[in-house]
């Protein structure tokens, strides 16, 4: 996998210099022989206390010379447990300072951390960086998401800004599992104009065949079931149904193989959509994810390829449709998208809109902590979503960045 590099100088992270009054906050939590400095070192006196981190944390957000708060510590599985260790105040002091415009983080010096670390500062809304070299190296690449968000006169989500557009999409994940069904999931992507099949949710055969003939056939049909993630594993899809008699039969198939696999309780019945036109067609993936510091769209080879080449680029959000173009010509399925042996070109701007809409969306809706569109099928006429999978974080959830100031 590749990333998408930008042009021009690449940033690396540098130690701020305090003001006057970030001083003299951080003194007040110094004893008398410490020393002021940055890095601020609490020193031994003051591991393990929540307060002491809490108003150092705080302090240091509210310098305007500091992008990034890191507090740095070690947590070995092979160490004492995080409980003795005092990381239980301290992650928590430190997520008492994490709701203003600087993130905190924790910054481990090997990538060796105790497994309950990461959920203790997930918690918090503390972001964990193990090991000092890939910390190091994801700081720089957040240092060029700040440059480059500056740098931006235009603003990639285009015709997306639309200041409900974010509000509508909450309101579709909510009440939803940590799984997002597959109607939700693509009601929510066509909500961001990415083309979707047409279709719906049915409980039974005769709700299904109704949506059958109101869509036209040929259908496919999917299992849909609470914490399902991959239907084909379970034989839970059943593709070139051609009339009512074979999606009757299609859907009690899919419900037995779904209650046999999962039990009765998670099943909540199929959905219903229109088959798709594969002819001349490439399949992409689109994803996603949110990291804590920044939304991350992974774009490349989809469907039975995507494991097989292992042909994608990274982009990090913000981004532009035109960036995009320029990441497919990196790809060796680029070749395909662009017409090979005589086959026409795919719509290559309409990859580029879903692109961008995926890396929009992410930032709009930060609880999506997994967002694949697999496969993105694109033909010479446009692309379609044939299959989603969306997880995002229960409960609650980071808040998204105000809209105005999002690139």
């Amino acid at each position: 996998m590749r990333h998408a590099r930008r042009p021009g100088p690449r940033p690396r992270p540098a130690l701020a210099a305090f003001d006057d009054a970030t001083e003299q906050a951080l003194r007040s939590v110094l004893p008398d022989y410490g020393y002021l400095s940055s890095p601020f070192d609490v020193i031994a006196a003051g591991w393990g206390d929540g307060e002491v981190c809490r108003t150092a944390a705080t302090a240091l957000a509210a310098c305007p010379t500091v992008d990034l708060v890191a507090f740095t510590g070690d947590a070995p599985t092979a160490g004492p447990n995080l409980q003795e260790a005092g990381w239980p105040a301290m992650i928590a002091g430190l997520g008492a300072a994490s709701s203003g415009d600087v993130p905190v983080a924790v910054i481990t010096s090997t990538t060796d951390t105790d497994p309950e670390l990461p959920g203790l500062c997930e918690r918090h809304g503390v972001t964990l960086l193990a090991g000092m070299r890939p910390a190091l190296r994801a700081i720089r690449h957040a240092g060029l998401r700040l440059e480059r968000l500056k740098s931006l006169t235009e603003d990639p989500a285009g015709p997306l800004r639309a200041s409900e557009l974010a509000d509508v999409g909450q309101e579709l994940l909510d009440g939803e599992p940590e799984t997002v069904p597959e109607t939700a999931a693509k009601a929510l992507l066509g909500h961001y104009g990415i083309t979707v099949p047409e279709g719906g949710s049915a409980s039974d055969e005769d709700a299904a065949v109704a949506i059958a003939e109101r869509i036209g056939y040929p259908v496919v049909c999917k299992l849909e079931a609470d914490g399902l993630a991959h239907k084909s594993d379970i034989g839970g899809v059943v593709v070139g149904i051609h009339d009512a008699d074979q999606l009757r039969g299609a859907v009690r198939d899919v419900l037995d193989r779904g209650r046999t696999a999962l039990g009765p309780a998670p099943v909540r019945g199929v959905r219903v959509e229109t088959a798709a036109e594969t002819d001349h067609g490439v399949e992409l993936i689109v994803g996603g994810s949110n990291d804590g510091l920044a939304s991350v769209v992974v774009l490349g080879a989809g469907g039975v390829l995507t494991e097989l080449l292992n042909d994608a680029v990274t982009l990090l959000w913000p981004f532009t449709q035109q960036e995009v173009l320029q990441a497919l010509q990196g790809l060796r399925v680029g070749a395909l998208l662009r017409g090979y042996r005589g086959a026409p070109a795919c719509d290559l701007a309409s990859v580029a809109q879903a692109t961008v809409a995926v890396g929009c969306m992410l930032a709009d809706l930060p609880q999506i902590t997994e967002l694949d569109v697999n496969p993105l099928l694109c033909t010479p006429k446009g692309t379609t979503a044939l299959d989603t999978l969306i997880r995002q974080r229960r409960g609650t959830a980071p808040t998204a960045p105000d809209r105005a100031e999002r690139f």
